[in-house]
């Protein structure tokens, strides 16, 4: 992401249009920019809905994020149960974060009660999809 001051509010509300026009436009890349920048600026509500957006226009990385912003209560209220949807679509675009994050929501029981069985079978899946995070994951779980 480019470095600047995100306290010079001309420049950073020349590149936040530039990157909404990008995200209206469809484009996945501009909404995680502008979701980044907004999330930076501790505009964490915007950031929130910016994030989804690019989810549902298959950033995967947006997916992440906005799964991060809901576990968190970033701006919306918070949301295991919402974290875990966000960070499942993440996962099946293939980036791992998601994935092991999604397993640790079910092995740290924040989802429902803690369920190692869960956890584990998340990391596999993802692992024979050939995610090589969830398999790293999956052989530290298994304490190999």
């Amino acid at each position: 992401f480019e470095k600047f001051d995100m306290h010079r509010s001309e420049a950073m509300d020349a590149a936040l249009q530039l990157r909404k026009r990008a995200c209206l436009a469809g484009r996945a890349e501009g909404c995680l920019k502008q979701g980044w920048m907004l999330s930076k600026a501790a505009r964490h509500q915007e950031a929130a809905a910016i994030f989804e957006r690019g989810c549902r226009f298959g950033s995967s990385v947006s997916c992440y994020r906005a799964g991060a912003v809901r576990e968190a209560g970033l701006g919306v209220a918070q949301d295991p149960a919402a974290a875990e949807t966000f960070y499942e679509a993440g996962c099946a675009l293939f980036y791992g974060n998601a994935c092991a994050r999604r397993a640790d929501l079910h092995l740290e029981g924040i989802v429902a009660k803690a369920n190692r069985r869960r956890g584990a079978a998340i990391l596999k899946e993802a692992c024979d999809r050939g995610i090589s995070l969830a398999c790293k994951e999956r052989a530290r779980l298994d304490g190999r």
